[in-house]
């Protein structure tokens, strides 16, 4: 399925020209699929990478970082946190109510690559039939 997944967003990043490294994780943040398309970044492999990981390890989007993680933040210094990364483009994957892993995009704008990981999340649910 993790495949399939990232197919899906390498679909959608190809169809909007954007050139960006995938990373599907599973439950307890072990990398399950991998994919860097043609001229992406060597650079934001790890970030792709951490973006999975922040979102199951916290079980929501990384972009609910961004504000909380700034000085003075309830969340201040998270990021320093080896291997969370709390740039916008992790999104945990869910099944039902029950978070199951996580997907991390990285290479285009943040929103640009939380666009590419619905797409893999959208091809889980459809692989799903909901």
């Amino acid at each position: 399925m993790a495949k399939k997944m990232v197919e899906a967003a390498e679909a959608k990043a190809r169809e909007n020209g954007w050139k960006v490294n995938i990373a599907i994780v599973d439950q307890g943040g072990n990398l399950q699929a991998f994919h860097r398309m043609d001229g992406a970044f060597i650079g934001s492999i790890q970030i792709a990478i951490g973006k999975a990981h922040t979102a199951i390890a916290f079980q929501r989007e990384t972009k609910a970082f961004q504000e909380i993680a700034q000085p003075g933040g309830r969340a201040y210094g998270i990021q320093e946190i080896p291997g969370i990364v709390i740039l916008e483009g992790g999104l945990p994957i869910k099944v039902g109510e029950e978070v199951i892993g996580g997907c991390g995009v990285s290479g285009a704008r943040g929103d640009q690559d939380a666009e590419v990981c619905r797409a893999a999340l959208d091809a889980l649910a459809k692989e799903l039939g909901k």
